[in-house]
């Protein structure tokens, strides 16, 4: 072969390539763009979030730590629960965009990671769905987002707990009436005595939920029992020392 033939069947094969990877390229969940490898922040599959819309989500200050509940000592979260996060949170939760989970997830794997006080902690304990609910939604978005949060603080996940009444979904009710609903709808079923345990879920809003969690493995002789979320409605957060 001449060599010219030689050098254009490179440079075709050279546009051909760059042309499948500007076509193919990995969708940011945020701005719908196709996203270059350079400019991508987290991906999954054929999914992504661009490093642009990653600095644009309102985010928490590193390590933080948010007022607790009566039972939850302190409440960790790497993202408020507001804007581009909350439309892709509900897409995820509701909409069945499954991969937008694994993305938040990631993000938050990274923010656990450097967060020290968690590492203190033996396990993670998700936040459970009924069977009923679980068989509907086809996922359980506390237990996927627990593995990535495991991940990045280097702890194992341990499945202690199980929800044994499904009642209204909270999101659709007051503070006052949350609290009520979720009471007596957990049941620790595993071994937790002197455990120290962050509990897992998707939003912290008014700490029913976790809350609740907390107060049966306390009772079952949980040790300490904090709370990490990939969101938590804007809240200020207080210092380590205010807290412990």
């Amino acid at each position: 072969m001449l060599p010219f033939c030689r050098a254009a069947l490179r440079k075709g094969a050279g546009m051909l390539k760059r042309l499948i990877r500007a076509l193919f390229a990995p969708r940011c969940c945020v701005c719908s763009g196709r996203i270059s490898e350079e400019y991508i922040y987290k991906e999954y599959k054929n999914v992504c979030i661009c490093k642009n819309c990653f600095e644009a989500l309102d985010r928490t200050p590193a390590d933080s730590l948010f007022p607790g509940t009566r039972h939850l000592d302190f409440l960790t979260a790497p993202f408020y629960y507001t804007g581009e996060y909350r439309r892709i949170f509900l897409q995820f939760k509701f909409s069945g965009f499954f991969a937008y989970g694994h993305i938040i997830g990631q993000a938050a794997c990274e923010y656990f990671s450097a967060h020290k006080v968690l590492e203190e902690y033996d396990c993670i304990v998700p936040v459970p769905l009924t069977r009923a609910r679980l068989n509907r939604r086809g996922f359980d978005q506390a237990a996927l987002l627990a593995e990535h949060f495991a991940e990045g603080i280097g702890i194992p996940v341990q499945r202690a707990l199980e929800r044994t009444e499904e009642g209204e979904i909270q999101s659709r009710l007051s503070g006052a009436a949350r609290a009520e609903n979720i009471r007596d709808s957990f049941a620790v079923c595993s071994d937790v005595k002197g455990m120290r345990i962050i509990i897992a879920d998707d939003v912290f809003t008014t700490g029913s939920t976790m809350n609740e969690c907390a107060r049966v493995l306390r009772e079952a002789g949980a040790e300490d029992v904090c709370g990490a979320a990939a969101a938590v409605v804007l809240r200020k957060p207080r210092s380590e020392a205010d807290i412990f």
